[in-house]
């Protein structure tokens, strides 16, 4: 029940929000950006600093304790999540990145896989992908996977069912550092690995 309310919080501060400073964060991503497993993100790495992260994107339409995010919006002011469009959630651990989280569809691993990319062609190419959680977001279930010892993951919507069909894309993916589990990026007080 309580991370269910800070869910609500979040997606509800992000809703209210205004995002004046929506084509700064976006500027470094107008090229693909290379997606490095355990590294990187574009020109956002891990171990970087808040400032470090805020110089390169701007100010983030929300901050929280431990987590920073950029949300992209409709001309109607709907939330990416809701809408289908990009954000950025960038997760801090003392000060330094630890994980990045995000649905920017120019974004592509070294492997081109991104969020065009199904559950089933991921799996092929990573022999170790795993399930490793699943947490309800307001009214769906997102169903995490990742490779924990290279440092990349990937969130799917699972279907009415509870599961993730083999021809779903995903709904974002996350960057952290290898050896870590994944931090729920909506979870920001979460440091758990």
């Amino acid at each position: 029940m309580k991370k269910s309310l800070k869910i609500i919080f979040v997606l509800a501060c992000c809703a209210i929000m205004a995002i004046p400073s929506f084509a700064d964060w976006r500027e470094p991503y107008k090229e693909v950006a290379i997606v490095r497993p355990g590294k990187s993100v574009g020109k956002i790495a891990i171990g970087m600093s808040v400032k470090e992260v805020r110089k390169i994107l701007g100010q983030p339409t929300s901050k929280e304790k431990n987590c920073d995010s950029w949300f992209e919006r409709t001309d109607d002011g709907i939330p990416a999540m809701e809408a289908g469009l990009s954000f950025i959630f960038v997760n801090y651990v003392n000060g330094k990145t630890v994980q990045i989280a995000s649905s920017l569809r120019r974004a592509v691993t070294t492997d081109n896989f991104g969020m065009h990319s199904t559950l089933s062609q991921i799996q092929s190419k990573m022999k170790v992908l795993k399930r490793v959680a699943s947490y309800d977001v307001v009214d769906v279930k997102e169903i995490f996977y990742s490779v924990k010892s290279q440092g990349i993951g990937f969130s799917f919507t699972s279907n009415e069912s509870g599961k993730v069909v083999s021809s779903d894309e995903p709904t974002c993916f996350i960057v952290f550092k290898p050896g870590r589990k994944i931090i729920p990026s909506w979870f920001s007080d979460n440091s758990s690995g």
